[in-house]
Protein backbone atom coordinates (compact mmCIF):
# COMPACT_ATOMS: atom_id res chain seq x y z
CA UNK A 1 0.00 0.00 0.00
CA UNK A 2 2.77 2.39 0.46
CA UNK A 3 4.35 2.20 -2.95
CA UNK A 4 0.91 3.76 -3.97
CA UNK A 5 1.62 6.96 -1.82
CA UNK A 6 4.99 7.42 -1.80
CA UNK A 7 7.73 6.40 -4.47
CA UNK A 8 10.08 3.82 -3.46
CA UNK A 9 12.45 1.29 -4.39
CA UNK A 10 13.62 -2.72 -3.55
CA UNK A 11 16.79 -4.15 -3.53
CA UNK A 12 17.53 -8.13 -4.17
CA UNK A 13 20.56 -9.21 -1.83
CA UNK A 14 21.20 -12.95 -1.77
CA UNK A 15 21.49 -14.67 1.65
CA UNK A 16 21.11 -17.95 0.81
CA UNK A 17 22.16 -20.36 -1.75
CA UNK A 18 20.90 -20.38 -5.44
CA UNK A 19 17.79 -22.40 -5.84
CA UNK A 20 16.69 -22.17 -2.14
CA UNK A 21 12.95 -22.59 -2.02
CA UNK A 22 11.35 -18.93 -0.49
CA UNK A 23 9.64 -19.63 3.09
CA UNK A 24 11.50 -23.00 3.89
CA UNK A 25 13.36 -24.03 6.51
CA UNK A 26 16.39 -24.33 4.21
CA UNK A 27 15.83 -20.21 3.39
CA UNK A 28 15.68 -19.63 7.30
CA UNK A 29 18.68 -21.87 8.13
CA UNK A 30 20.34 -20.04 5.72
CA UNK A 31 19.26 -16.79 6.82
CA UNK A 32 20.81 -17.56 9.93
CA UNK A 33 24.39 -18.83 8.74
CA UNK A 34 27.21 -16.74 7.74
CA UNK A 35 26.13 -16.05 4.18
CA UNK A 36 22.75 -15.25 5.19
CA UNK A 37 24.31 -12.90 7.74
CA UNK A 38 27.16 -11.90 5.02
CA UNK A 39 23.52 -10.57 2.90
CA UNK A 40 22.00 -8.65 4.98
CA UNK A 41 25.02 -6.19 6.24
CA UNK A 42 25.87 -5.80 2.61
CA UNK A 43 21.95 -4.71 2.28
CA UNK A 44 22.17 -2.33 5.16
CA UNK A 45 24.64 -0.86 3.42
CA UNK A 46 22.87 -0.37 0.13
CA UNK A 47 20.26 1.25 1.87
CA UNK A 48 22.80 3.41 4.10
CA UNK A 49 24.60 4.49 1.16
CA UNK A 50 21.40 5.25 -0.79
CA UNK A 51 20.25 7.02 2.19
CA UNK A 52 22.88 9.07 2.08
CA UNK A 53 22.92 10.16 -1.37
CA UNK A 54 19.50 11.02 -1.17
CA UNK A 55 20.57 13.47 1.62
CA UNK A 56 23.36 14.66 -0.31
CA UNK A 57 21.43 15.31 -3.21
CA UNK A 58 18.10 16.24 -3.20
CA UNK A 59 17.35 16.96 -6.90
CA UNK A 60 17.56 13.06 -6.94
CA UNK A 61 14.12 12.95 -4.46
CA UNK A 62 12.65 15.67 -6.48
CA UNK A 63 13.51 13.51 -9.92
CA UNK A 64 11.73 9.93 -7.77
CA UNK A 65 8.75 11.89 -7.22
CA UNK A 66 8.04 13.58 -10.22
CA UNK A 67 8.54 9.83 -11.72
CA UNK A 68 6.29 8.45 -9.38
CA UNK A 69 3.70 11.01 -10.40
CA UNK A 70 4.16 10.80 -13.98
CA UNK A 71 4.36 6.65 -13.26
CA UNK A 72 0.85 6.87 -11.45
CA UNK A 73 -0.81 9.12 -13.57
CA UNK A 74 -2.57 11.36 -10.38
CA UNK A 75 -4.44 8.18 -9.17
CA UNK A 76 -4.83 7.88 -5.22
CA UNK A 77 -4.27 5.15 -3.58
CA UNK A 78 -7.65 3.62 -2.09
CA UNK A 79 -7.56 0.29 0.19
CA UNK A 80 -10.05 -2.70 -0.24
CA UNK A 81 -10.70 -2.71 3.09
CA UNK A 82 -14.11 -1.66 5.06
CA UNK A 83 -12.95 1.71 6.76
CA UNK A 84 -14.58 0.65 9.89
CA UNK A 85 -12.65 -2.84 10.05
CA UNK A 86 -10.46 -3.16 13.05
CA UNK A 87 -7.50 -5.34 13.36
CA UNK A 88 -7.70 -7.72 16.39
CA UNK A 89 -4.59 -6.99 17.91
CA UNK A 90 -5.36 -9.39 20.95
CA UNK A 91 -4.67 -12.06 18.75
CA UNK A 92 -0.90 -11.56 17.90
Amino acid sequence: DVTWIVPSAQAYISCCPVNTPYHSWQWAVAAGSGIGKKGMIYAAKVFAHASLDFIHHPEKVKAAQEEFKARTGGKKFKTLLDPDSKVPFDEF
